[in-house]
């Protein structure tokens, strides 16, 4: 059993979460969009309860019931009110380890989804981030919607269902987090409760290998009619936190893009008021996961914003940044960090991340150590060996009849591809 465990005191709350190493990119292709299904199917009946008796139950105990599922985890348990611990772990116990997965359920929770899928296209950011995820991923899991699409969630049958629970949900394969005003005793009580109802089974491996980047520049035109804004994105293969430089590139990244005064920022936002906000930054995962610039200037100035965004990531990737910005974005993080640990809810979610990453215990304490002895001349050289700003894709937002065509002749592309804002 793989516990992790952190007492907090200061309210008298208790979140315990069990986290099972299976998450979209798991996916059969075709069946995109399962895991997430079968996560929120946990709370649709119990061998006892219905689940709007799970939903009542909980509510009447002071409990908040959870689901999450990204492209390797997938959480499901609760935080409740200290008074009600007991009882809420048992239902806790039940919902994980004994679901139904009732039939009609599973098709109302479906067409509840693929709702939810046809409302996403209402928002530009969203349609932007898929179309440059969908690109400069192509061919990957990560690439993937852990939503799925409105086909492949059709595609789902109870016993797809029922057969990725096996598989997936056993004691060998989770990791059970305790945290709040619990002593280590309890939480090591509560974990066997969460646990002793689950097959044993096995620990699943992450079963993606690293992306390959893209040949060149390529341009995705998402269009979509009557926008007044242009959502634009640019998206190039960067970095994972286990990598030598990954900590240099962290605080280049801050100077770059990742803080108010950072140079995209200033130069889009205060000096040229084209977007309200423009910022960079670096996803993680157990691969190479993607380094995204993103802005939203006005469709008249979005062929303007994407000519500087490129210009000043070929400045930044050919010169780096120097030693007074480095001690700027060093500061930063010193004094931000303290936001990132000072709930114990938070110092949980922590120490869960390390542990689906493969990071040693120490890790955050010793990023934080390691910024201090980082130079200018290391920053600038990870931004050069991890960041091509020639193997890159740009996702866009656009009306067909404005800027769409603009963005097409503005540099010489390698690829341009146009898709539909409703596409599947």
């Amino acid at each position: 059993m793989k516990l992790l465990f952190e007492a907090s005191r200061e309210l008298p709350l208790v979140q315990l979460v069990v986290t099972f190493r299976v998450g979209g990119a798991h996916d059969p292709v075709g069946l995109e969009g399962l895991s997430r299904i079968t996560a929120r199917m946990l709370r649709r009946g119990s061998r006892s309860m219905t689940g709007e008796q799970l939903e009542e139950r909980a509510d009447a105990l002071g409990a908040e019931l959870a689901a999450h599922v990204g492209l390797g985890s997938t959480s499901v348990g609760l935080e409740t009110v200290s008074r009600s611990l007991d009882e809420a772990a048992a239902l806790a116990a039940e919902f994980v380890a004994e679901p139904t997965f009732d039939e009609v359920e599973l098709e109302k929770l479906k067409r509840q989804v693929e709702a939810e899928i046809i409302a996403s296209r209402d928002e530009d950011e969203s349609l932007a981030s898929r179309a440059l995820r969908r690109n400069l991923f192509r061919g990957h899991p990560h690439g993937r919607r852990v939503q799925g699409s409105v086909s492949s969630v059709r595609a789902i049958t109870r016993d797809d269902v029922v057969a990725h629970y096996a598989r997936s949900f056993a004691a060998e394969n989770a990791i059970v987090a305790v945290g709040g005003d619990v002593d280590e005793k309890q939480a090591e009580a509560l974990a066997r409760l969460l646990l002793e109802r689950l097959p044993s089974g096995t620990r699943l491996e992450y079963p993606v290998e690293e992306p390959l980047a893209c040949a060149g520049r390529r341009l995705a035109l998402v269009e979509k009619p009557e926008r007044s804004q242009c959502q634009l994105g640019i998206g190039i293969l960067g970095a994972k936190l286990t990598d030598d430089d990954y900590v240099p590139l962290v605080l280049a990244n801050a100077v770059f893009g990742g803080m108010f005064t950072s140079r995209l920022n200033q130069e889009v936002r205060v000096k040229r008021g084209w977007s309200y906000g423009a910022n960079s930054g670096l996803a993680t995962s157990l691969v190479r996961e993607a380094f995204t610039i993103w802005a939203a200037p006005s469709v008249d100035d979005a062929v303007d914003c994407l000519e500087l965004e490129l210009g000043l990531l070929e400045a930044f990737c050919a010169n780096g940044i120097d030693s007074a910005e480095l001690g700027f974005a060093r500061d930063y993080y010193r004094r931000s960090y303290a936001f990132e640990i000072d709930t114990g809810k938070k110092r949980l979610q922590q120490k869960l991340d390390r542990e689906l990453l493969g990071l040693p215990d120490d890790f955050h304490t010793k990023m934080l150590e390691r910024m201090g002895s980082v130079t200018a001349s290391e920053a600038s050289k990870a931004v050069r060996n991890r960041l091509d700003p020639h193997a890159l894709w740009v996702a866009a937002v656009v009306a067909p009849e404005d800027v769409g065509e603009d963005l097409a002749e503005a540099l010489d592309w390698d690829e341009v591809c146009v898709e539909p804002f409703d596409r599947d």
